[in-house]
């Protein structure tokens, strides 16, 4: 675990990660 800096990248990338999941747009559910 990176403590607090693992916490910020997940922060800082969460949304263009989802965006990028090759199941985004017809599952949305599954890809979070």
């Amino acid at each position: 675990h990176g403590g607090a800096r693992a916490a910020e990248y997940v922060k800082q990338n969460l949304f263009s990660n989802l965006i990028r999941h090759p199941e985004f747009i017809s599952n949305t559910r599954s890809a979070i």
